[in-house]
């Protein structure tokens, strides 16, 4: 699997496919390397993604020099975690003043591009976005307790301290096929890209680089009384045969080596 070439990271604003309009917006997957976990944030069971582990991010400001600081921007605010060269907790300030007194011209220098993944359409809602994800390699994990997301985040109900949990990729792969979790394509294919590589960030970065998912439902198949049953193709010859109850998916399935049809 080569990696696909690199877009400008530059692109901001709306990106225009033939259906709708797709705002960019870009995650960041936090991986303490010694340990061997990956930081998620538990999602409320309303709103978007309800009740799924997913990587903070959020969606590109017009102020955002790049995706990559987006991503860091966004983690910040969320969770109160700096990721930049040697990272650190427990800041109250606005992002800004804080890498800029810090003296950081890029605090996003180090971060890995591992794909960028396209909302598929729904016919349900035009809100789709491009997610640009980056792994962001740290030195250790930290204990919840001083990771402090922004007052709005707060406010807005969707994050809180409770909300935060370290968990190895193979744990968390594991925990999502008992049911104890939820999580969507790029989480599971991200996840299950760092555990079939030996969790090495440097060569699934290698592998995927900024690799373009767009996922196209290509077939409904038969499934129980409540659940829905979609196979999507993945392109470069992968699919996720993806099982949901009640809109969300309790299984995915990964099929390789396609053939075109």
């Amino acid at each position: 699997m080569s990696a696909a070439k690199k877009p400008d990271s530059k692109e901001k604003g709306q990106e225009k496919d033939m259906n709708n309009l797709v705002r960019s917006s870009a995650s960041l997957l936090v991986y303490a390397k010694p340990t061997n976990q990956v930081l998620f944030l538990k999602r409320p069971g309303k709103g978007s993604f309800p009740a799924s582990h997913v990587f903070p991010g959020g969606a590109l400001d017009a102020k955002d020099p790049c995706l990559e600081y987006c991503a860091i921007r966004e983690t910040h605010e969320e969770t109160g975690l700096l990721c930049c060269d040697k990272p650190f907790v427990e800041q109250k300030e606005l992002f800004e003043p804080v890498w800029k007194k810090l003296g950081l011209t890029k605090p996003y220098a180090h971060l890995l591009p591992v794909s960028n993944w396209t909302t598929p359409p729904s016919g349900v809602t035009n809100k789709r976005f491009i997610n640009h994800m980056y792994i962001c390699p740290v030195s250790s994990t930290f204990v919840h307790d001083v990771l402090t997301p922004s007052e709005a985040a707060i406010k807005s109900g969707e994050f809180n301290k409770e909300a935060l949990e370290w968990l190895a990729p193979k744990e968390a792969l594991d925990k999502f096929e008992a049911g104890d979790i939820v999580l969507y394509p790029p989480q599971y294919y991200l996840l299950k890209s760092l555990v079939e590589n030996n969790c090495e960030e440097k060569k699934v970065s290698e592998l995927l680089g900024l690799r373009k998912f767009e996922p196209v439902v290509i077939e409904a198949l038969p499934a129980p009384e409540g659940h829905k049953k979609l196979v999507m193709d993945w392109g470069m010859g992968e699919r996720g045969i993806i099982t949901f109850r009640k809109g969300v998916p309790i299984k995915i399935e990964h099929l390789r080596d396609v053939p075109k049809l």
